[in-house]
């Protein structure tokens, strides 16, 4: 119990060391932080998307490209069209960009939103220690000024 308190004394030493949280420095960069976890979101969000609607154009183009009803995906066939080839090209496309989308959604986007959020987390629980020690200085204050 006596090295807990100990422990809780230093902390608040060292908060108390600590430059004021309502620095404007601190509020740009508080701001900032917010603004790049609004961004990390929105290029989430858009990566989704993006990597949905593909997987979808290309699970839609697979049964007419497959079946071969409007002409051979083959540009070299003699039983081609101009519409049998484009649809094939639009399916390989669709499918290069559902690949990419769905990778760069969970190598890129996912974890830098994730890591925007704990960055946020950490700068509001570092205020909330601060105003913590703010608010135990100011009870120990009023029990020392207290009459008893």
């Amino acid at each position: 119990m006596n090295a807990f308190k100990k422990t809780i004394e230093f902390q608040a030493q060292l908060l108390q060391q600590e430059p004021s949280l309502l620095q404007p420095q601190y509020q740009e960069h508080r701001m900032q932080t917010e603004a790049k976890l609004a961004q990390a979101e929105r290029n989430q969000k858009y990566a989704q998307r993006t990597g949905i609607t593909a997987i979808l154009l290309a699970a839609a183009l697979f049964p007419i490209v497959a079946s071969g009803s409007l002409g051979s995906p083959d540009p070299y066939s003699k039983d081609a069209s101009l519409i049998s080839v484009s649809l094939a090209i639009l399916y390989v496309i669709a499918c290069a960009v559902a690949t990419i989308s769905v990778a760069s959604f969970y190598s890129r986007f996912v974890p830098r939103t994730r890591q925007t959020r704990e960055d946020l987390r950490d700068q509001m629980l570092h205020e909330l220690r601060h105003e913590l020690v703010e608010l135990r200085e100011q009870v120990n204050h009023l029990q020392q000024s207290r009459p008893q």
